[in-house]
């Protein structure tokens, strides 16, 4: 299984119809500042794709319809994130717990979980006194 758009998944939670799809991202706010930052969202259905040359098959954003415009903070967006990890059980970060790397070898055992590809179970401090 490989790694959900997000940001198709975060526009879907707000209710855009099928087909709709995210062409541009624009983060907003200080770059330095990210906790207090925020995504712009812009996508639309593509009604048309290329038949010929390079970009046979690709979508064509020249022709789309139901355009649509979403702001999120990065608090929120982090939010959706961390609620879809505890939904699937899934770990966000990777694929089947190999991430990029970037360089010569392009996959590492994921760091975030530990090469799993599962979320970190949701744990919860008690006290000794706490346990029956």
């Amino acid at each position: 299984m490989s790694k959900p758009d997000f940001w198709n998944l975060y526009a879907q939670s707000r209710g855009v119809p099928a087909g709709w799809a995210w062409n541009n991202l624009e983060a907003l706010g200080d770059p330095g500042d990210r906790p207090n930052g925020a995504f712009k969202i812009v996508g639309a259905i593509c009604t048309a794709t290329f038949k010929t040359g390079p970009r046979k098959g690709k979508r064509n954003w020249s022709k789309r319809t139901d355009e649509r415009t979403f702001f999120v903070s990065t608090k929120d967006f982090d939010a959706f994130i961390t609620a879809w990890e505890v939904e699937t059980g899934l770990c966000s970060k990777c694929d089947d717990g190999q991430e990029w790397t970037g360089s010569n070898t392009p996959t590492r055992p994921c760091r975030k979980c530990s090469g799993t590809g599962r979320s970190a179970p949701a744990t919860t401090a008690t006290a000794e006194g706490d346990r029956a």
